[in-house]
């Protein structure tokens, strides 16, 4: 009876060693990229869009800030280069490059947009008048 308890208790042991080495195994594998948009004068933007490009492979990872102008870009390949742009309306875009993510990290990658003008052109706008539909 006793051979029997230490044989089940070694086996339970050793599933228990071998299951903590899996999951161990499944950690993570990414890494991201966070960090705050604001304007000249400290203020953040909100609703900035933020892209990084992984430049070797093509792969976008984007968001959009927010209230605060705080954004951040999670489970991106580790590696790089990245370039990572960051465009509002209204204000110059800017991009940042060669920024290489490590495993594990949350890399800080913020921003300060200034103002530009905006150039539209002009719109204009045409109609009929339908003898169909007008009573």
């Amino acid at each position: 009876m006793k051979a029997n308890y230490r044989t089940v208790t070694v086996f339970v042991l050793t599933l228990v060693i071998f299951g903590l080495q899996t999951l161990y195994a499944q950690g993570v594998t990414t890494a991201s990229f966070s960090g705050r948009v604001a304007d000249q004068s400290g203020a953040g933007l909100v609703g900035t869009n933020v892209i990084a490009t992984h430049v070797p492979s093509g792969t976008q990872y984007g968001g959009t800030s927010r209230d605060d102008g705080w954004y951040n870009l999670p489970n991106v390949r580790v590696g790089g280069p990245y370039t990572i742009n960051a465009t509002y309306i209204g204000y110059e875009p800017q991009a940042q490059e060669n920024i290489f993510a490590n495993l594990n990290q949350d890399l800080d990658v913020s921003f300060t947009l200034t103002q530009t003008a905006v150039a539209m052109e002009a719109i204009s706008v045409t109609a009929e008048r339908s003898d169909v539909l007008n009573a």
